[in-house]
């Protein structure tokens, strides 16, 4: 289990394919990507500083025609909510 070092993100990873982002969001968790309904999503729940808790970041369900597509979200809004989460602890 990975914990995050004081909600900080580490830094970028410079990722082109499916699976450089999916590796870049599993430093923070499992993602997960799935089809559902012909659209893709993918999601993870990122491992906080306090022990058991943890809090789940998707991209928008039902919206993505291909699995980068989700997965780019998905990283993009693990990086926001870490940034935002790192601000408020201060």
């Amino acid at each position: 289990m990975n914990i995050i070092k004081l909600l900080k993100p580490e830094a970028p990873v410079q990722a082109n394919t499916l699976e450089e982002i999916l590796s870049d969001i599993e430093r923070y968790g499992e993602p997960r990507l799935g089809k559902y309904h012909n659209k893709w999503n993918c999601n993870v729940e990122l491992n906080v500083v306090a022990v058991g808790a943890t809090f789940k970041v998707s991209s928008e369900y039902n919206s993505h025609a291909t699995p980068i597509a989700a997965a780019i979200e998905c990283q993009q809004r693990v990086r926001d909510a870490l940034d935002k989460l790192g601000k408020g602890m201060k």
